[in-house]
């Protein structure tokens, strides 16, 4: 055995660590709370035994902290008889941390000071290329091309609330009728792509036209906003909508 944490609280730095023939574990953590920071390690000859023991044991903590492994470069194993890296009985766990960085100098920096991997804010995870934004992935959906509302596409998980736009122009028709064809098209054209919507929230003063058809969840439809350039009546109809489940 190469390393023996037997107590509680301990914190422990290890820049390099390398450990050759083990017969059972070459790091072994009993206790709670204690800390390993291994920037780099490697295990050679580790389960000599041949019982299924791991590279590194962390006891498992029935009340109080687990014990904690962190490791600043992926680890290297070798001739350890099929062992794993980390006992699978245990909630004490093995990983690597960056710091969240920003969307200009991510975190996790791949190539270049500007491009990587950042947590600009709680709960959102940033893929930037050259200090600008490519993806954003936050709870419920998956933006490219920018953040949600300035992006080239989002997608939404189910329940997730959003607009369903259609832009029609006529200048022979009234606003009323564009609305009225523009709000099963949407709905016709959602349940052909696989999508249900479920209207959740009606505007009073604008048309209010109901989708009678048994195939589309939709119970009513939607309001219309008039914009009128000089030779065309352009009808924009929207929905307030959530992905049904």
């Amino acid at each position: 055995m190469g390393i023996l944490i037997d107590g509680n609280n301990a914190r422990v730095q290890i820049g390099n660590l390398r450990v050759d023939v083990a017969e059972s574990n070459a790091i072994r953590v009993n206790g709670s709370n204690n800390r390993l920071d291994i920037f780099a390690f490697r295990a050679e000859y580790f389960n000599r035994l041949n019982n299924g023991s791991a590279a590194i044991h962390l006891a498992n903590v029935g009340a109080g902290t687990p014990n904690q492994v962190y490791l600043g470069s992926p680890a290297l194993l070798g001739n350890g008889n099929s062992g794993p890296l980390i006992n699978g009985s245990t909630n004490g766990f093995v990983a690597s941390a960056a710091p969240a960085g920003r969307i200009d100098r991510p975190g996790v920096m791949v190539g270049g000071l500007d491009t990587g991997i950042s947590q600009p804010s709680t709960g959102n995870l940033v893929l930037s290329i050259g200090g600008a934004e490519l993806m954003r992935v936050a709870p419920g959906t998956t933006s490219i091309g920018g953040v949600a509302g300035a992006n080239a596409l989002t997608v939404a998980a189910a329940g997730y609330r959003g607009w369903c736009v259609l832009e029609w122009e006529c200048c022979l028709k009234r606003k009323e009728d564009g609305a009225a064809e523009g709000a099963p098209f949407i709905a016709r054209a959602a349940t052909a792509r696989g999508v249900a919507l479920v209207v959740t929230h009606a505007y009073s003063g604008y048309p209010m036209i109901r989708e009678a058809r048994a195939l589309v969840p939709v119970s009513r439809l939607l309001r219309c906003v008039m914009r009128q350039p000089i030779h065309s009546a352009v009808v924009l109809a929207m929905a307030s909508a959530r992905l049904a489940p």
